[in-house]
């Protein structure tokens, strides 16, 4: 950028005269005079103008931010009830499977249970029989 460029893009401190022009290009207010000799050529407006435009604007990013932030918190509401309904099925799905392998558990326990139970039955029964056959002998022998 030249010197010439440079100076007219700079704000003018040393004018006393009001401001009332808004010089687009250099994002500054200056006086009609200043703008003549220093920002010719440049995009301006009338500063009430310019100032209503720029509060329209705001007001409009603004009201388009709030709506895009509450789409955009909506849409995270809804991934969050899905992930939770989801999760919830899963603990349910979990819950059932485990309930299954516990009964399925304890009927395999049961049946060796039955299965030991039997056995030493049939062994105490064989014993005692062995017992009298013997006591049985040992009376014959007195």
């Amino acid at each position: 950028m030249n010197e010439k460029a440079l100076l007219q893009c700079m704000p003018i401190t040393s004018c006393d005269h009001k401001g009332e022009i808004y010089c687009c290009d250099c994002k500054s207010v200056v006086c009609a005079l200043c703008f003549a000799e220093l920002h010719d050529g440049h995009k301006c407006g009338d500063v009430p103008k310019v100032e209503d435009k720029f509060r329209q604007q705001m007001a409009s990013d603004a009201a388009d931010n709030v709506a895009a932030s509450v789409e955009k918190y909506s849409e995270m509401l809804q991934k969050l009830e899905k992930e939770k309904i989801d999760f919830s099925e899963q603990i349910t799905k979990a819950e059932i499977e485990i309930n299954e392998k516990a009964e399925e558990l304890k009927q395999m326990i049961d049946n060796h249970k039955e299965k030991l139970m039997g056995e030493l039955s049939s062994m105490k029964l064989n014993r005692m029989k062995a017992i009298e056959s013997l006591r049985d002998e040992i009376e014959q022998q007195l």
